[in-house]
C-alpha cells in the first residue's frame, strides 16, 4: 500500500505534537481495525458549540502527512504552510465519531495518528484538549487476517524484577493495569490497548472497616454484604469516590488518554454477596459513566446454574450503556477437549456451562472472549485447542478481542497455573500472530 494512501488514517502530527499540551482528552480513539480508524470527539467545558473545522494528520518515518477533504488526498506537509481542513464536526449534539480513514495501516509500525478540531487553525493547535494523538501502530505483528482490535494476555504480575511485558508486546497489543505507573510502563513497551481494572470489589474492604466488621483475607468473597444496612448506597458512594480519585491520579500522571477502557466487574452473577441484583450492577455502570463519561466500560460475564450457594446464580444482563461485553467460556478441560472446528465452536458458542457467546450476542454489543490458557496440574492444553480457539474466533466479526487467561507464573490454586509456566504454551500462542 502506498504511503500517501496508507497514511490516510491519521491526524495532526509533528508540528502538532509540539503544540499539544497534557489535558483531559476530548479526543479519543473509538475504533481501529482492518476497516480503518475512527476517533471520538467530546466537547470540553467552555467549547463553542456548533460546527467546527476538523484537521487530520499522521507522522511516519519523520514526515508529517495531512489529509484534505477526502480520504485519498494525503500530502506531505510543507513547514509553515496552512493546514488544510479535512472536514467539519458538529459540537452541538454531544460526542461525535469521526471516520479518520478506511484503510488498514497495521503494517506501518510506528505511524502516529492525530486529530484536532476548532473554530480556526490556531484554536485547533493551541487550545488544550483540541489536539490529541489517538493511535500509534504498535510494534507487534498481530496477524493481518485477524479481526481482533484487542489481543493479549490477562497480566497482573508487575512485581517481578524481570517482567515479560517487552516480550509480550512483540505479539500482543493489549494488557491490563491498575495504577498510573503500570499504565506508563505498559505504554513504554508499546502496548496500544490498556485495560484499567477499576472493579467495585476494590472498595469493599474499606466498607467493612467502616462498618466495624473484622476483616480477613477472604472477607470479600465470603461476607454477605446485604447484612450491612443501606449497603448498596454506601458501596456505590465509596465506589464513586474511588473513581474520582483514580481519574485525578491518571490525569496528574498524564496517562488518562492512554487507557483504552475500564474493567468494572468480573462475573457478577457468581458474586451475589456483593453484587446482589441487576439494579445494583446497573448502578456500577451508571456511577462509572458519571465520572468517566468519555471512557469505555467493560464487564465479563459468567454464571452458575447448578449451585445451591446463594452467592452464585444465573446471568445478570449487561447494563444498557456498557460498551464492551466479555465472556469467559472456559472448558475446564483444555487437555482432552476435541480440536475439531465444530467441537470448539459448539463449546464456545452453545454448550459451555460458564458462559457462551450465543448468550452474549443477543445484546448487540462488541464481544471480547477470554480464552483459556491455563495449565492443569502442570499439563499444557493441546496446541490444536489453542490454535482452534484463535481460528474460530478471528473469523467472527462480532468478536473484537481475544484475551488469554492467564499469563502469570504465580500458582492460581486448585492445580491451575498460568501460561508463563510453560515456554511451549507461550510459543504456541506467540506463533498465532508472529509469522
Amino acid at each position: 500500500m502506498k504511503i500517501n494512501y496508507i497514511v490516510a488514517i491519521a491526524t495532526l502530527a509533528l508540528a502538532f505534537c509540539v503544540s499539544a499540551s497534557p489535558s483531559e482528552a476530548a479526543i479519543t480513539m473509538a475504533a481501529v481495525n482492518s476497516s480503518g480508524v475512527e476517533a471520538r470527539i467530546t466537547p470540553e467545558p467552555g467549547d463553542r458549540l456548533g460546527v467546527q473545522d476538523l484537521y487530520l494528520g499522521a507522522v511516519y518515518n519523520g514526515l508529517l502527512y495531512i489529509r484534505g477533504q477526502d480520504d485519498s488526498s494525503w500530502h506531505v506537509h510543507t513547514t509553515g504552510s496552512p493546514f488544510p481542513v479535512a472536514g467539519q464536526v458538529n459540537m452541538t449534539g454531544g460526542r461525535s465519531v469521526v471516520r479518520v480513514t478506511n484503510l488498514d495501516v497495521s503494517a506501518l509500525v510506528g505511524l502516529e495518528m492525530y486529530v484536532a478540531y476548532g473554530v480556526s487553525e490556531s484554536d485547533a493547535l493551541n487550545t488544550p484538549g483540541h489536539l490529541e494523538r489517538i493511535y500509534t501502530v504498535p510494534p507487534s505483528s498481530i496477524s493481518a487476517n485477524s479481526g481482533f482490535t484487542h489481543y493479549g494476555f490477562y497480566y497482573r504480575d508487575y512485581s517481578r524484577q524481570n517482567n515479560d511485558l517487552s516480550e509480550l508486546a512483540t505479539y500482543t497489543s493489549t494488557t491490563f493495569a491498575n495504577t498510573a505507573e503500570q499504565v506508563q510502563l505498559a505504554r513504554s513497551y508499546g502496548f496500544t490497548d490498556i485495560f484499567y481494572e477499576l472493579k467495585l470489589e476494590e472498595i469493599l474492604t474499606e466498607l467493612l472497616v467502616n462498618e466495624g466488621v473484622v476483616v480477613t483475607d477472604n472477607s470479600v468473597a465470603t461476607y454477605d454484604f446485604n447484612a450491612i444496612a443501606g449497603y448498596e448506597a454506601k458501596a456505590l458512594e465509596l465506589y464513586r469516590r474511588r473513581l474520582v480519585s483514580t481519574r485525578g491520579r491518571l490525569m496528574s500522571a498524564g496517562v488518562l488518554d492512554h487507557v483504552e477502557l475500564f474493567y468494572l466487574a468480573d462475573e457478577p452473577a457468581i458474586h451475589r454477596n456483593y453484587i446482589p441484583s441487576q439494579a445494583f450492577l446497573n448502578g456500577i455502570e451508571d456511577t462509572f459513566k458519571e465520572v468517566f463519561p468519555d471512557k469505555k466500560s467493560a464487564m465479563t460475564f459468567a454464571e452458575d446454574r447448578l449451585s445451591v450457594d446463594s452467592f452464585r446464580g444465573t446471568h445478570f444482563s449487561p447494563p444498557q450503556t456498557l460498551d464492551i461485553l466479555g465472556v469467559d467460556p472456559y472448558f475446564w478441560d483444555n487437555i482432552s477437549t476435541g480440536c475439531s472446528r465444530d467441537e470448539i465452536r459448539r463449546n464456545l458458542y452453545v454448550e459451555n456451562a460458564n458462559s457462551t457467546i450465543d448468550w452474549a450476542l443477543q445484546f448487540n454489543k462488541p464481544i471480547i472472549v477470554v480464552g483459556d490458557a491455563m495449565l492443569r496440574s502442570g499439563i499444557d492444553p493441546l496446541p490444536c485447542y489453542i490454535d482452534g480457539v484463535y481460528e474460530v474466533l478471528k473469523d467472527d466479526q462480532r468478536i473484537i478481542g481475544l484475551i488469554w487467561f492467564i499469563y502469570d507464573s504465580v500458582p492460581l490454586g486448585g492445580g491451575l497455573s498460568g501460561a508463563a509456566n510453560s515456554p511451549t504454551l507461550i510459543g504456541t500462542i506467540k506463533n498465532l500472530t508472529v509469522h
